[in-house]
């Protein structure tokens, strides 16, 4: 949700596109005739990111004559930078561009001379992006595709409906390919993390001194970006120890920056049942899921970076926002309203259970 500040400024921009940018029928796509396309995500969350990639996975293989821009948080770019779903990266640092102006104007004079035919914002179909409209207006592509909410929708040549029932991130995402008459292919998030050769020696060194076994333990996160959207710790470390009495896997407790006490607050209570994961990188966090059996999370990042990582994912909803965030997929279940709830260590065992089986986990 945008601040005060950014609010004014979001009315304002409004207001001059309703005085400047008149909506217009929009024109055929002559899909044919496309060179050059710019994806717009500059949003610096890793599920952000992740959950734009089966958009690029459409775009690629509906269009493989056209070099693929991404637009996207400098620091997000080893994401996706091995998956070839893009041709090209163009790095953006929104601390940059708040802190020097001229940085930004400089940014959007680039996109200008690139010469795109087609620019697409791909950000959130409930929330109106001031960043990612203004940069896809500023490409001047003779198409532009976005999500219409309302006047924002001024800064685009093709304004993409979503009905209200199409709560489903990706999902409304794909919509996006309808003005070019291409199909989605598949809800499946991708992600090239965890792949690197140094990250991959470092997670095979830590799972050596934690004695575990590759495929043999579970990945517990217990943060969030939201402290609201966060299951409690006690709750947490009773659930791992019901794990361990039922299938003799032992949880690795992760965390990211300013989560480490959260951490060691599962991990003591778990006690034997877990083992509590030094610092990591978003390689080697991703190498560690890509080798456990599970993974159980709160709504947050590293729940879409198991989900692209092919891992069954349990994951803990405390606000009811499965429908959208969560992930239609026979790997993935959501418990809704997790904190709090008196009946969650059953449904996360039962469910737990349940995923490890049909992943072929060998229970002990």
């Amino acid at each position: 949700m945008p601040n005060a500040s950014e609010a004014v400024v979001q009315r304002l921009v409004r207001a001059f596109a309703r005085a400047t940018l008149p909506r217009t029928e929009p024109q055929p796509i002559a899909v044919a005739a496309l060179r050059r396309v710019l994806v717009v995500r500059p949003d610096d969350r890793v599920g952000d990111v992740l959950l734009t990639t089966p958009l690029l996975r459409a775009l690629r293989e509906g269009l493989p004559h056209v070099r693929i821009d991404v637009l996207l948080a400098a620091r997000r770019q080893v994401l996706i930078d091995g998956l070839f779903l893009a041709d090209r990266f163009v790095p953006y640092d929104k601390r940059r561009a708040a802190r020097n102006p001229f940085s930004f104007a400089a940014l959007m004079r680039r996109l200008r001379q690139e010469d795109y035919d087609l620019a697409i914002d791909a950000t959130h179909a409930v929330s109106f992006s001031l960043t990612a409209a203004v940069l896809t207006r500023a490409t001047n592509a003779p198409a532009r595709i976005g999500h219409d909410r309302g006047d924002a929708a001024r800064f685009y040549t093709h304004p993409v409906q979503v009905p209200p029932e199409l709560r489903h991130d990706v999902a409304a995402k794909l919509k996006l390919l309808e003005p070019l008459g291409l199909k989605p292919r598949g809800l499946e998030l991708e992600t090239s993390a965890g792949l690197l050769p140094d990250a991959v020696s470092r997670v095979e060194e830590l799972l050596a001194e934690a004695r575990l076994e590759r495929g043999r333990y579970i990945v517990v996160n217990p943060g969030a970006r939201k402290a609201d959207r966060r299951v409690a710790p006690e709750t947490l470390a009773r659930i791992v120890q019901r794990l361990r009495a039922a299938t003799g896997l032992k949880a690795l407790i992760v965390w990211g920056p300013g989560e480490e006490e959260l951490a060691q607050a599962v991990w003591r209570v778990a006690g034997d049942s877990a083992v509590l994961a030094p610092p990591t990188d978003l390689h080697e966090l991703a190498a560690l899921l890509r080798r456990s059996a599970l993974a159980i999370t709160a709504d947050t990042g590293p729940m879409h970076l198991a989900v692209a990582c092919q891992v069954p994912v349990l994951a803990l909803f405390t606000q009811g926002d499965s429908a959208r965030w969560g992930h239609p997929l026979p790997t993935f279940h959501a418990i809704e309203q997790a904190d709090g709830r008196a009946d969650l260590e059953d449904e996360v065992e039962a469910q737990a259970l349940r995923l490890l089986d049909g992943a072929g986990v060998r229970r002990t």
